[in-house]
C-alpha cells in the first residue's frame, strides 16, 4: 500500500502543477482590435529615451530622436555627465537606475553612483533628464560602501551589494541610507520586493526579509544556474533552463510564478532574458535565431527583429530599443521598434555611431499616463 500511496501522491502533485501552468497561460486573453490600435497609438507617442555612454574617459548623455530630425542629429544633444579620469580603465559595466535618474558604474569591484538631475518638461518633450554642466563634474565620483555584484530593485530604487563585513548591504538610493542584513555575501540573487531579497539554497529559491526579524518564504522548488530575472511586481521570474522533456533538452527561457512551487513554462528556445517591462507583462530577450525579441510573459506571443541586439524595453512593453553594429568597429546605431501590431516593422534609427558601451534611460519609467494619452490602459498589448 505504501507504494500505491506514493504513486497517488506524485500523480496529485503533477495534476496540481498542470492546473497552475494552465491558469498562468489562460490569464492572458487575446486582445481586441481596439486594444491593438490603442497600444500602437500610445507607442508612437512615447517620449524619446536617452542614453549614457562612455567616450574619451568620460560618461556622456544624449537624448534620442529620429536621425533625420535636427534634434536627433545635433551634437548639441550630447552632454558630459562625469569625468572618469584614471578609473576609466577599470569600468566594466553600467546599470541604469530604475527611475532613470542616473546610473551605477562597476569599477572593478567598486561601485560609483552617477546622477542626472530631473527637469520639468511638457508632455511633448522627453521627461528624462537635464544634465549638469561639464565644468562642474570634475569632483571624484562618489563610491558606495560595498562591492560587486550588485542587484537593483525595480520597484523601490534600492541597491543590494556585498559589504566588507561579509553580509549583504541594502542602499536606499533616494536617501543614501544603508542597512546591513544577516544574509551572507554571495547568497543573494535578486530583489523579491522592496523588503525582501531572493536567496538560493540547495535546489530552491527563498524570499529572505532584509530585516532580521522577518520570516523567510519558499518561492520555488528549483534554482536556476543562470542569472535570475525577476519581474518588477515580484510575482514571477524568468531564467534559462534545459528543456524539461527528454526529447527537447534545448536550453531556453522559462517563466515561473514565485508562489512556493514555481511551475516552469518555456517561453522561447535558444534565448536569454534581457529586461522586463515595468508593468511585468513583457520580457525583452535575445534569441540566437531570431535576434531581439519582446515576449508576452503570460501568453507567449512574441515579436522579433532579426540581426538586432536587445537594449531596453518601455514601461508598458510597447516600445523596444535595439542596437546594431555600425560601420566602425566598437560603435553601434540605436533603433526604436514598435511592439504592437502583427508584423515586426522596420525599426526607426534614433542615433548613429555611438560607442557600444552604453545604457538606456527609459522615458517615464513608472508609466507614461501623465505624458501619453491612453498609455496607462494600453498595457503594451500585441
Amino acid at each position: 500500500m505504501t507504494g500505491l500511496h506514493s504513486v497517488l501522491r506524485n500523480a496529485a502533485r503533477m495534476f496540481v502543477r498542470t492546473l497552475m501552468a494552465c491558469a498562468f497561460v489562460l490569464a492572458a486573453a487575446a486582445p481586441t482590435a481596439a486594444e491593438n490600435a490603442l497600444s500602437v497609438e500610445a507607442a508612437q507617442r512615447m517620449p524619446h529615451a536617452s542614453v549614457l555612454f562612455v567616450r574619451d574617459g568620460a560618461i556622456w548623455y544624449r537624448s534620442l530622436g529620429p536621425v533625420s530630425s535636427p534634434h536627433g542629429s545635433s551634437s548639441r544633444a550630447e552632454r558630459k555627465v562625469a569625468q572618469l579620469g584614471p578609473l576609466a580603465d577599470e569600468l566594466s559595466g553600467m546599470r541604469a537606475l530604475p527611475d532613470a535618474s542616473g546610473a551605477l558604474l562597476e569599477l572593478g569591484a567598486r561601485i560609483a553612483l552617477v546622477r542626472v538631475a530631473p527637469v520639468r518638461q511638457s508632455s511633448a518633450q522627453s521627461p528624462t533628464a537635464q544634465l549638469a554642466d561639464p565644468a562642474q563634474t570634475q569632483e571624484p565620483l562618489p563610491l558606495l560602501a560595498c562591492t560587486t555584484p550588485i542587484w537593483l530593485s525595480e520597484s523601490s530604487n534600492a541597491l543590494a551589494c556585498n559589504h566588507e563585513s561579509g553580509v549583504i548591504a541594502v542602499h536606499d538610493l533616494a536617501t543614501g541610507a544603508m542597512q546591513l542584513t544577516d544574509i551572507p555575501s554571495g547568497q543573494a540573487l535578486a530583489f523579491a520586493d522592496r523588503d525582501r531579497l531572493i536567496v538560493g539554497e540547495e535546489h530552491m529559491l527563498w524570499a529572505q526579509p532584509i530585516s532580521p526579524a522577518g520570516k523567510r518564504e519558499r518561492l520555488t522548488q528549483h534554482r536556476p544556474k543562470s542569472p535570475l530575472s525577476v519581474a518588477p511586481n515580484g510575482k514571477h521570474a524568468a531564467a534559462t533552463y534545459p528543456g524539461l522533456h527528454p526529447s527537447a533538452r534545448t536550453t531556453g527561457i522559462f517563466v515561473f510564478q514565485l508562489d512556493g512551487m514555481g511551475v516552469r513554462r518555456r517561453l522561447m528556445a535558444r534565448a536569454t532574458p534581457v529586461k522586463w517591462s515595468g508593468n511585468s507583462r513583457w520580457l525583452l530577450a535575445q534569441s540566437n535565431r531570431e535576434g531581439a525579441c519582446v515576449i508576452r510573459a503570460a501568453g507567449g506571443q512574441y515579436k522579433c527583429w532579426r540581426r538586432f541586439q536587445a537594449l531596453d524595453l518601455a514601461h508598458n512593453g510597447s516600445v523596444a530599443w535595439l542596437v546594431k553594429a555600425s560601420g566602425t568597429p566598437g560603435f553601434v546605431d540605436v533603433y526604436r521598434g514598435i511592439v504592437p501590431g502583427v508584423q515586426a516593422e522596420k525599426p526607426m534609427k534614433v542615433a548613429e555611431s555611438l560607442p557600444d558601451q552604453l545604457i538606456l534611460l527609459r522615458p517615464c519609467p513608472h508609466g507614461c499616463a501623465a505624458h501619453v494619452p491612453g498609455a496607462a490602459n494600453a498595457g503594451g498589448r500585441l
